[in-house]
Formats: C-alpha cells, structure tokens, sequence
C-alpha cells in the first residue's frame, strides 16, 4: 500500500475509534444482522441465471477448454480464469454456485471496505461509516453480494481505481495504479469503457474547481 493511502486509513481507522460507543455498537450490529441474513441467503437465495452461464465458461476454463474457441462466452476472461481452480478443487457439484458464492464473501467486504474508504477521504468518518453500511444494507446490492457474478469484483476494482485517485497528490506513480486497476477491470468486464468515458470530463472538472480554489484563496490573501 502506498505511503499516503497507508497514512490516511491510520488516521481513518483513529477517528472511527473516536465515534460515541453507542453509534459503533449499532453499526456493528448492522454488520452482524447482515452476516447471519447471508448465512441464510446464500442457500435460499434463487439462482439467477447469469450465475449458470459464468460458471460454465468457469468449468471450461477448468476442463481446459478455450473460451472464444471451444466455449462462446461474451464477457471478458479474467474473472472466470481466476476462478477455475477453486472450481477445479471443489469439482463438480450439484451444489456448486452455493460454494462459489461463499467465494464472493472476500469481494464483497472488500468493496463496501472501499466504499467506507472513499467517503471517509471525501466527507468525514462518519459519512464513510453509515455511507458503508447503507450500501451494503440495500436489498439490491445486498442481493447481488450474495451472487456469483464478475460484477461485483468489477465494481471492486473501480471503487479500488477511485480510492487510489483521491488518496492523494496525484504524480506519475498514482496514475500508472490507477491505470494498471482500469486495465484488470477492463479485463473482468468491458463496461469499464463507458465509465472511463466519464472519468476525464470528471477529472477536469474537479482540476478546475481545484484552479477557483486556489484563486480564491490567493484573493483573500493579496487584497486589492
């Protein structure tokens, strides 16, 4: 982890110890609430049908077969790729999207973790905290962490990208992270172009209002 992103979760993780003893016990109940409900969803929930389809190009990744040549899939390959050999170790199963969604657990903390991250940079540790705990209690996000679909590592990885962006001055070596991230997510999922689409007209945009800033306060100091 970079120095700066390093630096500013230590002092995330400082202030969100300093919140009233009542507001972390709620959340974390929220937290337990949420974990004992997927410990019940991830058998009970129905399957949806995107979860079949990826694990079959997963099970031909496993068996060998060449997605594109012996497989038609029309997603990118690396989600699948990284699958195949928990898949191959598990075999094949009647039971096996219920075990591939226990896989998806690590995902899914690790993207409302990053969006803790981000709205704690952004707004205030509190912000980022119930921010955090909003998402992952919606019922269609929380439906889909409980999926097994390249989604939700995707959305990792974009919400990873935005976490690297703002995590401090921007220099050569925080671009080519943040472009080696859009590069994986590209790989997992194509939608990442129309996003990219979107992030340089943002880019500019925040460059601007960071140019008034700077102005503004030159003004209040220098008088005329």
């Amino acid at each position: 982890m970079p120095e700066s992103l390093a630096r500013v979760s230590s002092n995330n993780r400082a202030k969100l110890l300093e919140l009233p003893t009542v507001e972390i016990a709620l959340g974390v109940a929220v937290i337990l609430i949420l974990l004992g409900l997927r410990w019940f969803y991830v058998t009970t929930q129905p399957w949806n049908s995107d979860e079949p389809q990826h694990l079959h190009v997963v099970w031909a990744w496993a068996n060998g077969l060449l997605p594109y040549k012996d497989v038609f899939d029309n997603h990118s390959p690396l989600f699948q790729a990284m699958s195949a050999p928990l898949f191959r170790l598990l075999g094949e199963r009647a039971d096996i999207v219920v075990a591939m969604r226990w896989a998806m657990l690590p995902i899914a903390v690790l993207l409302i973790g990053t969006t803790y991250w981000i709205g704690a940079r952004l707004f205030s540790v509190r912000a980022g905290f119930w921010g955090a705990l909003l998402a992952a209690s919606f019922p269609d996000l929380y439906a889909k962490l409980g999926e097994y679909r390249p989604d939700l590592f995707w959305a990792a990885l974009w919400l990873g990208s935005l976490a690297i962006l703002i995590g401090g001055k921007i220099t050569p070596a925080r671009l080519f992270a943040v472009g080696f991230v859009f590069g994986v997510a590209f790989s997992v999922s194509m939608k990442t172009t129309f996003l990219l689409l979107d992030t340089r007209p943002s880019a500019a945009q925040t460059n601007q209002s960071k140019k008034c800033a700077d102005y503004c306060r030159y003004a209040e100091a220098h008088p005329s």
